[in-house]
Formats: C-alpha cells, structure tokens, sequence
C-alpha cells in the first residue's frame, strides 16, 4: 500500500481497536502494537508533526 491507501488503512484499524479499547491507555497500544508492528513509529511522527496537521 502506498500513500493515501495507506494512511486510511492505518486510521481505520486505529479506530477498529477504539471499538475495543475506547482510551488510550496501555491495553489500547498493546492491541494497537498486535495489529500494527510499527505503531510506535507512527505515533512518534504524530507527536513531533501533530501541529501542523
């Protein structure tokens, strides 16, 4: 998947683990991390880049 793809698929399976862990607590991550290997990463550029979203 490239691009826009997948950004969509990373924020629909970020919300498909809302569904079952509505916060983000430690069990929403560790469900997150399962799904998602590199979820780390991506929240780490979403802390440093959120500003200017």
């Amino acid at each position: 998947m490239e691009g826009l793809a997948l950004i969509l698929a990373s924020y629909v399976l970020c919300e498909l683990v809302h569904m079952l862990e509505p916060h983000h607590q430690q069990p929403f991550w560790e469900r997150l991390g399962r799904a998602m290997a590199d979820y780390l990463a991506r929240k780490q550029w979403l802390q440093i880049y959120d500003g200017g979203l």
